[in-house]
C-alpha cells in the first residue's frame, strides 16, 4: 500500500488558514496531482490543512473523512524549570516567559545534552519527555493510524506490520510537519524527535511511503520521497519557508 503524506500550503497561523502564497501552492498541488488517484483522503480538522485539501480536490468527485489525531502536535513542557530551560536559551532575559512548546524546536545544545532524546527505546525517559504529555499524545496518534492501517489490511505487533489483507490502496492524508514527522518515525521504529530535528518538508510538499513485503506476511514502509515539491519547480517556484529557521544566525528570520 502507499501512504501519501500532504503538507499544508504556506500558513496564515493567525486566521488557521493559508496566505495568497499558501493558496498559490495548493491550486499547482492540484494540477500536478490532478491525474494521481490519491484512494482514502482524510483530513486534519485545523483550517490550514482543511483549506488546502478543499483546493487541492477541487472538481474531483471524491469523499474526504476529517480525523481528530491528524492535527498538529501542541506539546506542552510546563514541567522544564525555568533556570534548566535558560541553560541552554541564554539570549532569554531574566524574566521573560520561557517558551514550553520547545519540543521540535531544540536547540543543538539541549538536543545532545540528552541522548535518550534520539534513543528509540527510551525517549519516553528523556526530560522533555517526562515534562511534557509527549508519550500520551504519541500513543494516542501512533494507535489510531495504526488502526487506520489494520482496515488496510496492515496489522502492527511489535515493530513489525503484519500483512493480513496485502493490497494496493493508497491513502492520502492533508496534515502537518509533527504530526507527519512522528508517524514517519513510528513506521520506521525511530524516537520521535529524530525526523522535525532533521528534516524539514516545505509547505505544500509532498512525502511518499510505499510498503515492501520483503518476507511473506510482513511489511515495512519505506519513504521513496519526503518533502517534495516538484509542483513548484515546475512552475519556477520557491518553496516557502514555514518551521525553517535563519541559515546563518546574523540573517534575518526565525531564530
Amino acid at each position: 500500500m502507499r501512504i501519501l503524506f500532504i503538507r499544508h500550503g504556506d500558513p496564515d497561523y493567525g486566521r488557521d488558514s493559508l496566505t495568497e502564497r499558501g493558496i498559490h501552492e495548493a491550486q499547482l498541488l492540484r494540477e500536478y496531482l490532478k491525474d494521481r488517484e490519491l484512494g482514502d483522503i482524510y483530513v486534519s480538522p485545523l483550517g490550514r490543512a482543511q483549506k488546502t485539501a478543499e483546493i487541492v480536490l477541487a472538481g474531483r468527485s471524491v469523499r474526504t473523512e476529517t480525523k481528530a489525531w491528524l492535527r498538529e502536535f501542541d506539546i506542552n513542557v510546563e514541567a522544564v524549570r525555568d533556570e534548566e530551560m535558560r541553560q541552554f536559551y541564554p539570549e532569554i532575559p531574566e524574566g521573560a516567559a520561557v517558551n514550553r512548546r520547545c519540543a521540535w524546536d531544540i536547540v543543538p545544545a539541549m538536543l545532545w545534552s540528552d541522548p535518550l532524546l534520539i534513543d528509540n527505546e527510551n525517549w519516553r525517559q528523556s526530560r522533555i519527555s517526562r515534562a511534557s504529555n509527549m508519550a500520551e499524545l504519541y500513543d494516542r496518534v501512533t494507535g489510531a493510524f495504526d488502526e487506520l492501517l489494520k482496515e488496510h489490511g496492515y496489522h502492527r505487533q511489535g515493530k513489525l506490520y503484519r500483512v493480513e489483507r496485502a493490497s494496493h490502496d493508497t491513502i492520502t492524508l492533508f496534515c502537518h510537519l509533527g504530526v507527519s514527522s512522528v508517524l514517519l518515525a513510528h513506521l520506521n521504529n525511530l524516537s520521535p524527535f529524530v525526523i522535525p530535528q532533521f528534516t524539514c518538508p516545505a509547505p505544500s510538499a509532498l512525502t511518499e511511503v510505499v510498503s515492501e513485503e520483503r518476507q511473506q506476511g510482513i511489511a515495512m514502509f519505506r519513504t521513496l520521497y519526503l518533502g517534495a515539491t516538484p509542483h513548484l519547480t515546475l512552475a519556477g517556484e520557491q518553496p516557502s519557508g514555514s518551521a525553517r529557521f535563519v541559515e546563518c544566525y546574523d540573517d534575518e528570520g526565525r531564530h
